[in-house]
Parts: structure tokens; C-alpha cells; sequence
């Protein structure tokens, strides 16, 4: 039998969603599908062919320009603190200043030239950190934006600047409860990939 204890107020258990005999262990408990994550891996050239149509814009700093003017780079670390709590509302994160949100994305690895951050009217709107897996693959990081910002034209950016590096191909990681990195699920058609399905049950 499953019993939630205290310190802790809920459980949660990860699986494949063709595991069926997991799935169905979880059945016999009163566990509430919370999350759906994709994990895959694209060939740069295919994704900008499907972006082609789409204009770059122009007013994208890199990371390593941000990192160097203190408003920005204020702004940035808190939007990226905000992103990241509203969409862990299930495992919410430890209260933190963004300075300490900071440290975690330099310790992250995060590619300082290539990582985008878009600015309107001196303003951070949005942000895509990429890192290196290997010498020939980047994944995409952490995403975020504020006031209803196309990410996808970032993204072709990005791809932009991982392709002229050499790069050919890149791995995503979509969660259904991040409604910033929701927006690629068409790019990437998500809806026909097999989803990692997390699970919660909640101490009543």
C-alpha cells in the first residue's frame, strides 16, 4: 500500500506512457496524471526548412551581453525565476533570489554566445538558453517570455547560429506544463511522440 507521510504531502512516479504495467499499478491508487514530457532529437537543417518562412528579429542579445549590463541582467534572472515557478506549480521550487537563480543557469553550462535573450523597449521579453551535449549536438535549455511573445522566430535564431557553428543537430525537452516551450509542439510534432507521463497523488 501507498501512504503519503509526513514531512511530505504527495508522491510522484514518472513512466512511459506505453508502460502499461506500471499504469496500470498506478490505476488501484487515486494518482492524477499531472505532466507529459518529450524528450527528442532534430536535425537542425529539417526544423529551419519548416521555419523559413519566418522573419529573425532584430533586437536579440546573447547571454553574454546580457551578463554585462545589470538591469538586464537582473530582469532576465527574474523572469526566468517567474517562468520557472508557474510552470512547477506540482513541485514548486524553493524560495530563492534571482541572484541564486543565476548561479544555476551558469552552472548549467549554458552557451554564452548562442543562448538568445529578446529585448523591447530596453525591456526582457523573452529568453532561449541552449547548451552543448557534445561537439556536435546542443540541446535547448530553459525558455521563457512575458506578454504573449513568438518564440519561434527566436528559435530559428538560434538554429542559425548552431548550424553556422557546425552544429547539425538539437535535442529538445517539452513539458505540457510550460506553456512558454508548449509553443514547439507543432515544430516538433509532439502530439505523435511517445511522452514521459509524471503522476501525483496528493496527501487529502
Amino acid at each position: 500500500m501507498l501512504i503519503v507521510q509526513a514531512p511530505y504531502d504527495r508522491i510522484i512516479f514518472s513512466c512511459w506512457e506505453n508502460d502499461s504495467e506500471k499504469i496500470k499499478l498506478l490505476q488501484q491508487f487515486p494518482f492524477q496524471l499531472f505532466r507529459k514530457t518529450y524528450m527528442e532529437k532534430y536535425e537542425i537543417s529539417i526544423l529551419l526548412e519548416k521555419l523559413n518562412d519566418l522573419t529573425v528579429p532584430l533586437t536579440l542579445l546573447s547571454l553574454k551581453q546580457v551578463l554585462t549590463q545589470p538591469s538586464l541582467e537582473e530582469q532576465l534572472f527574474k523572469l526566468l525565476k517567474y517562468s520557472y515557478e508557474q510552470t512547477h506549480l506540482h513541485n514548486p521550487a524553493q524560495v530563492e533570489d534571482w541572484l541564486i537563480w543565476k548561479e544555476k543557469l551558469l552552472e548549467d553550462n549554458s552557451d554564452l554566445e548562442l543562448s538568445c535573450i529578446a529585448i523591447e523597449n530596453n525591456r526582457v521579453t523573452a529568453y532561449i538558453f541552449v547548451h552543448p551535449i557534445d561537439e556536435e549536438q546542443y540541446e535547448i535549455g530553459w525558455v521563457g517570455q512575458q506578454g504573449n511573445v513568438n518564440l519561434l522566430p527566436i528559435l530559428k535564431k538560434m538554429l542559425i547560429g548552431l548550424q553556422n557553428k557546425g552544429i547539425t543537430s538539437v535535442e529538445f525537452e517539452v513539458d505540457t506544463t510550460d506553456y512558454n516551450a508548449w509553443q514547439f509542439a507543432d515544430l516538433l510534432d509532439l502530439k505523435s511522440k511517445i511522452g514521459w507521463y509524471s503522476y501525483i497523488l496528493k496527501n487529502s
